[in-house]
């Protein structure tokens, strides 16, 4: 089998450098042009090669897209092919990719390719917009450092503010190790004048939906393509396979365990009593392998399920909100039926209950700026966040001591308490701890002011 061919502009650091060794882990021949000289793209080369890889430094002209055109002739006549293409030149210079007219990019792009990285070329029109860049990044276990790098270098190309949605670090193994890392990078971003901010949900469990578990070469094509996979013995040992070693993809099972991961929202009749159980508890019933276990479940329910997740560390989540540059998001979804995250009912009550007044994690006056002057300002909600004149009277009264997150993992349907009168745009909504009905409120888009 012929090994696959990437070509590689700009790949001396940064996101670059971060797709040169990822394809070359991943197999492939990776050709390198290092934007700050050859012997750049060449210590890459080597150092990869020193891993066992295949990679090797190629030279060209960045600045001259014939001179690109050239390098990539050349390339196809040795190799007579390119199966990825990653230009990633001109990131710290910004112009190549940001300025080039769509007739240059296609002249450029005029190779055989079956593959491309697009990201700066698609994100070209928020080039210096000033419109913040929410990423859910491409990893958040193994890989999560070299992601946001990635997005950091994304972010310092385009001019434009970068908010990292929920940072965390997946799996014991990187746990303590990579958020001091990322929490690190960020922090000299905004030294070095980049406006980037992240923010974190207070739970050491995400959600999500199940097929997340399996590698994302296999959900192409949608449920019902990833349903007929997960019935083909063929397909399901190589899902198998790629679960049990890979680390270029969020491999979650690998990374927590199958007792880590909890199936919610089941809806057929052979699965619904498992409701609220892991995996490995489904498998240990069922005296099933859990991969077996997984992928039949997948199948029977026609991947419509979700998962709680434990897949953090604590004491990452309370550095990051300790972080100056952090906000407080709940990243909650409200599913039709089924178990859900008790993030959907005690999100903001956990904050002030256990971060604030049991931990002491944060004052009361930081908590409440991470989830409103924090979240106005960062997207522009003009008259939000703040308590003076002119601005909306949307108004929250509480005692931090009564605030009491009531929903659990087992029991998550029930809301907090001790928010005992809300405003909404004037309206008193809440009276006393209870709802009074009505509506005042507003999508908030339309007032952002971009």
């Amino acid at each position: 089998m012929k090994k696959k061919i990437a070509l590689i502009t700009g790949a001396s650091g940064g996101i670059g450098g971060a797709c040169a060794e990822t394809l070359a882990r991943a197999g492939y021949t990776v050709l390198l042009h290092g934007c700050h000289g050859l012997e750049h793209a060449k210590a890459l080369a080597d150092r990869l090669c020193a891993e066992g890889c295949d990679a090797h430094a190629v030279c060209c002209d960045l600045a001259d897209s014939e001179s690109v055109q050239a390098m990539c002739r050349d390339v196809l006549a040795l190799y007579h092919r390119v199966d990825a293409l990653a230009l990633c030149a001109g990131i710290s210079h910004t112009g190549l990719l940001c300025d080039m007219t769509d007739a240059q990019w296609r002249a450029v792009m005029d190779v055989n390719v079956s593959g491309m990285f697009y990201l700066i070329r698609a994100l070209a029109p928020l080039h210096r917009s000033g419109v913040p860049i929410c990423v859910h990044m491409r990893q958040e276990g193994d890989g999560v450092v070299d992601a946001l790098r990635e997005m950091l270098e994304v972010a310092r190309a385009l001019q434009t503010p970068l908010e990292v949605s929920h940072l965390k670090a997946i799996g014991s193994r990187n746990a303590r190790k990579a958020v001091p890392q990322m929490l690190s990078l960020i922090e000299k971003a905004r030294e070095d004048g980049l406006d980037v901010m992240c923010d974190v949900y207070p739970y050491t469990a995400g959600s999500t939906q199940l097929i997340h578990v399996l590698p994302p070469e296999f959900q192409e094509g949608g449920t019902e393509a990833l349903t007929k996979r997960l019935l083909d013995d063929a397909a399901r040992k190589e899902m198998r396979a790629r679960m049990e070693a890979g680390s270029d993809f969020e491999n979650i099972t690998l990374l927590v365990g199958f007792d880590n991961v909890v199936a919610i929202g089941l809806r057929t009749d052979e699965y619904r009593r498992f409701e609220g159980k892991s995996v490995a508890e489904i498998a240990q019933t069922l005296q099933k392998d859990p991969f077996d276990t997984l992928f039949d479940l997948l199948a029977a329910e026609q991947c419509n399920t979700g998962m709680i997740d434990y897949i953090s560390d604590e004491e990452d989540v309370k550095d990051i909100l300790r972080a100056p540059f952090s906000g407080v998001i709940s990243d909650a979804t409200y599913p039709s039926g089924g178990r859900v995250h008790p993030r959907v009912y005690g999100t903001f009550a956990r904050l002030i209950e256990k971060y604030v007044v049991q931990e002491r994690v944060l004052t009361l006056e930081q908590a409440v700026h991470k989830v409103t002057g924090h979240a106005a300002d960062r997207f522009g909600f003009e008259k939000k966040g703040v308590i003076a004149a002119g601005m909306d009277a949307d108004l929250l009264l509480f005692s931090p001591e009564n605030v009491r997150e009531h929903g659990t993992y087992a029991r998550p349907n029930l809301p907090a308490t001790g928010f005992d009168e809300v405003f909404v745009l004037g309206e008193r909504v809440i009276e006393n701890g209870v709802y009074r009905g009505g509506s005042s409120g507003e999508m908030l888009g339309a007032r952002m002011g971009y």
